[in-house]
């Protein structure tokens, strides 16, 4: 994804600027199927993107802190997530 399409991508979601800064600053280091996930859920629902983005946000902020407890609550919401899928 080029540059421009990683910052224009979420200019028609209602998503935070902190979000949306985070989002500029991971989607280059995203895999081409990361990615391509990302498309499939802004087509399909935005709400679950964005939800996706904080999550990953919250994730790292809790990695950076060493938060054990908020990691483990975080990866219990992602297996739920998928859960909620099937």
């Amino acid at each position: 994804m080029t540059e421009i399409k990683i910052k224009n991508f979420l200019d028609d979601i209602k998503i935070s600027h902190d979000a949306k800064d985070f989002w500029t600053r991971i989607a280059g280091k995203l895999s081409p199927e990361e990615i391509e996930a990302f498309i499939i859920l802004k087509k399909e629902n935005p709400q679950d993107l964005v939800r996706a983005i904080e999550i990953l946000m919250r994730r790292e902020k809790a990695l950076l802190g060493k938060d054990t407890k908020t990691l483990k609550e975080i990866f219990e919401e992602e297996k739920n997530m998928f859960k909620d899928l099937i």
